[in-house]
């Protein structure tokens, strides 16, 4: 390749990088971890069906279960 491509790619690549860094709108959480407290949120000690099944049962299971081991309440 010539040095004259690598720089046009390197440009291309920086700003598709660099786009849109705002996706969070000003907050400090990420889309996902809404999702996730959502689900979390709804979990109770006689319902253990979090009706999102987006990333498996295993990482919400574990927060539950750490949540009611350390004994904070599981509302959001």
């Amino acid at each position: 390749m010539s040095s004259k491509t690598i720089i046009i790619l390197a440009i291309l690549s920086i700003f598709t990088r660099f786009y849109g860094l705002n996706w969070n709108s000003g907050y400090f959480s990420h889309p996902d971890e809404n999702n996730m407290a959502t689900a979390l949120s709804q979990l109770s000690s006689t319902n253990l069906n979090p009706h999102f099944f987006a990333y498996g049962q295993f990482p919400l299971y574990l927060g539950y279960f750490s949540l009611k081991l350390i004994n904070i309440p599981n509302t959001f």
